[in-house]
């Protein structure tokens, strides 16, 4: 064949000696993924939570103290009106 035979390159790289053909391995790659997922969305909950609880502690302070970290009125119901999955 010529030097336009692919057959070769296929072949050397259609298995790696690092995939996993057992169910095993099937199993292991896919709790990987799983907790990977899982770790994912725990993180986004966590931010979500942490959101809400400083929009609530903000909703909390008065117009003295809003004044001293220099935040007006507005701003602070314009941050109270978002949802939890809306980021500042």
């Amino acid at each position: 064949m010529g030097p336009h035979d692919c057959t070769d390159t296929i072949l050397r790289s259609a298995v790696k000696p690092s995939l996993t053909l057992s169910w095993q391995g099937w199993v292991a790659d896919g709790g990987r993924l799983i907790v990977g997922d899982v770790t994912r969305v725990w993180a986004i909950m966590s931010k979500w939570c942490e959101r809400r609880r400083s929009r609530n502690a903000l909703a909390q302070l008065d117009a003295r103290l809003l004044d001293d970290v220099g935040l007006d009125a507005g701003r602070v119901r314009a941050e109270i009106k978002k949802p939890f999955w809306k980021a500042p």
